[in-house]
């Protein structure tokens, strides 16, 4: 099946938007599809600020997005 990148921009890991994606998650891999969960609250806040393209964090949210077949963004 499908590889999914659900990425939750919520800055607070119990917000209703998180909660909702990791559901949406569950039912995802429940039907066979492999999901990867990114927390964008877990990046390093100099790095994005900054645009540091080449920060390792950056470069392997990068090739997350780049190796999904979906991305589902969830945001408050």
């Amino acid at each position: 099946m499908a590889t999914v990148l659900s990425v939750s921009g919520s800055p607070s890991a119990t917000s209703r938007t998180a909660r909702l994606l990791r559901h949406l998650d569950a039912d995802l891999t429940a039907q066979g599809h492999d999901v990867i969960p990114l927390d964008v609250r877990t990046l390093p806040a100099e790095a994005l600020l900054g645009a540091d393209f080449a920060h390792p964090e950056i470069v392997r949210a990068t090739e997350l997005f780049a190796r999904a077949d979906g991305i589902v963004i969830g945001t408050p």
